[in-house]
């Protein structure tokens, strides 16, 4: 069980790093969106 868990966030981080290198032309318009949902919060 715990080796599935680890095993699930590390996949999670790798793909959330592909997917940030993919979207490096947005950045800034990701940058935005992080922004702004912490302003409505």
């Amino acid at each position: 069980m715990i080796y599935f868990l680890i095993i699930f966030l590390v996949s999670f981080v790798i793909i959330f790093c592909l997917a940030l290198c993919k979207a490096a032309a947005r950045e800034d318009e990701f940058y935005n969106r992080l922004h702004n949902k912490e302003k409505n919060n």
